[in-house]
């Protein structure tokens, strides 16, 4: 062996290691091309559709009243905040037990305070059906928020 060599056993770069995605730290050939994305850490992107379909669906209805009357709750209404769901539970009971009565009433306050989500979102959104998907992930991030909104 010559030790005056500068050839160390180091891994080819036209011919990837096991795990050359995942690496960080060895170049590869897409570096040596031009794409000097290689090295940079991305987000991962989301899977699947959209995960609040029954809230983007009530924000986006022209009758919410009706709407929470007719929809049943999807299995994404579980998966929203304890405050956002009750919420939606005791608006949809306002709506249906004035449906069943057959007299209208004149307070909602539960539907009232799902009306007020409904227009922060929409004003947040700047009225655009893709920032409204958006905003509305960020609102059921943000617990105080959503408290302060809610109540």
């Amino acid at each position: 062996m010559d030790l005056n060599s500068n050839s160390f056993d180091t891994p080819s770069t036209s011919q990837p290691h096991m795990h050359h995605s995942l690496c960080n730290f060895c170049p590869h050939d897409d570096a040596l091309h031009g794409n000097h994305d290689a090295f940079m850490i991305h987000e991962p992107e989301p899977m699947g559709p959209f995960q609040y379909t029954y809230l983007l669906n009530l924000c986006l209805t022209p009758n919410m009243d009706a709407y929470l009357a007719e929809a049943p709750f999807s299995d994404d209404v579980y998966a929203l905040p304890i405050h956002l769901q009750r919420l939606l539970m005791e608006a949809k009971e306002e709506v249906v037990l004035e449906r069943t009565r057959g007299q209208a009433e004149t307070t909602h306050p539960a539907l009232e305070r799902l009306k007020r989500v409904r227009g922060f979102c929409w004003l947040r959104s700047d009225a655009d059906v893709a920032n409204l998907m958006s905003t509305l992930v960020e609102l059921v991030a943000d617990d105080d928020e959503l408290e302060r909104i809610v109540s």
